[in-house]
């Protein structure tokens, strides 16, 4: 009987630090698809900002040229 006591007792420490690995994996998981998720907002946000500046510098040049022409055809 006290052998398979001993046995339970091997086999519960090892359950428990099964347990233990895979809670710390999935923190870890967890932890670096937070990190991604991050990267990826401030990928998406300076590819915002730049399309916006590179749409209002085409605006820009389409109403200095509008304004040219109009002042040539006056």
């Amino acid at each position: 009987m006290k052998k398979i006591n001993e046995e339970l007792v091997k086999f519960s420490e090892a359950v428990q630090d099964e347990k233990e690995k895979r809670e710390d994996s999935e923190n870890e998981i967890s932890s670096m698809l937070k990190d991604v998720v991050n990267r990826v907002k401030i990928e998406i946000e300076q590819e915002k900002k730049s399309r916006e500046a590179t749409e209002e510098t085409i605006l820009n040049l389409l109403e200095e040229t509008c304004n040219r022409m109009n002042s040539l055809s006056i």
